[in-house]
């Protein structure tokens, strides 16, 4: 929408988080059409990541990476970027779970998620902020929830809470959130009754029954801000590098509720 209205054309192309190095997928892109910017999201947990990022900034093409962190070595110069600001979004995540009461809460991230170094370091926060001591916390890791191993892992998580004595969880993202709520149902407990579940990233949390509550990045602004950027950058390739950082915002629905 927002290239729209600044008369610009764009011109998408996917890549999959197994490749190992996005730079062919790139440069077929540059060589296929008449390519003034890019606005990139490329997987910042791979062996060519910091050569993507090298590689771009020797291109000479403008670029703007989305919900990523970088910088071009030697000199350690952040790239231009927009991204969410996950951090606040755990610490309101449990801000809202202990308004509510709870004083045992958990925080469950997808492994492959890229967004959940940052998560973790706003919960650690939020968890000193509330003044939680270790024993009214915990945090754990659910594999790819497509692999054989997930349904195990969501149970384990599922006996880790109840066994903390934890009332609240965060769950990264919505489709594990979902899983595991389906999961425990099966297993006789209530939600939000037995365990209140805030997910993280609200793409389907208010499809689901319960509806989620959940955390949701303003991706529509970062998508704006991504444009804006790059056509700034375009007009004026000597401004300052910019970094955008825009907050999320936690939206309270039927998953969460105060403990019984």
């Amino acid at each position: 929408a927002e290239a729209r209205t600044r008369g610009l054309r764009l011109v998408l192309r996917g890549a999959s988080y197994e490749l190992q190095d996005e730079r062919p997928v790139l440069e077929r892109l540059l060589a296929a059409d008449d390519i003034r910017g890019l606005i990139v999201a490329p997987n910042p947990d791979v062996t060519h990541a910091q050569d993507v990022v090298q590689w771009l900034d020797a291109s000479g093409i403008p670029s703007v990476f989305v919900e990523r962190d970088a910088v071009v070595l030697p000199h350690r110069a952040p790239v231009e970027n927009v991204t969410t600001d996950h951090a606040l979004g755990a610490v309101l995540a449990a801000r809202h779970l202990a308004g509510l009461g709870h004083r045992r809460i958990g925080l469950i991230l997808s492994r492959e998620s890229p967004t959940g170094r940052k998560i973790v370091t706003g919960w650690a926060a939020a968890c000193d902020e509330l003044g939680l001591a270790a024993s009214e916390h915990f945090e754990s890791l659910f594999p790819d929830r497509n692999g054989p191993g997930f349904a195990k892992a969501v149970n384990a998580a599922i006996d880790q809470a109840l066994d903390a004595g934890v009332t609240g969880l965060l769950i990264h993202s919505d489709p594990e959130a979902m899983a595991f709520i389906d999961i425990a149902l099966n297993r006789g407990l209530s939600i939000p009754e037995d365990l209140s579940v805030v997910a993280y990233d609200d793409e389907v949390a208010q499809l689901f029954t319960p509806a989620l509550s959940a955390v949701s990045p303003p991706r529509a602004a970062v998508g704006a801000a991504a444009i804006d950027l790059l056509a700034r950058r375009i007009a004026d390739p000597t401004r300052p590098v910019h970094r955008v950082s825009l907050s999320p915002t936690m939206h309270a629905r039927e998953s969460s509720a105060p403990p019984a």
